[in-house]
C-alpha cells in the first residue's frame, strides 16, 4: 500500500487512541512525541489544542 506524500503511519489506531488519552490526561505533547517516536507537529495536527 502506498501513501501519497509522506511515510506510512507509524502508529496503529490503538496507539493513536492511547496517545490521545495521554494528551487529554495532561501529558505534554512533547513527552508523548518522545514515547511514541512521532513528530510534535503530527501530534498537534492529530490532537489540536482546544480553546
Amino acid at each position: 500500500c502506498h501513501y501519497i506524500g509522506g511515510r506510512r503511519p507509524k502508529l496503529t489506531p490503538e496507539q493513536w487512541a492511547q496517545a490521545g488519552c495521554l494528551i487529554r490526561a495532561g501529558v505534554p505533547r512533547q513527552q508523548v512525541a518522545i514515547i511514541y517516536d512521532v513528530g510534535l507537529s503530527t501530534l498537534y495536527r492529530k490532537f489540536p489544542v482546544l480553546g
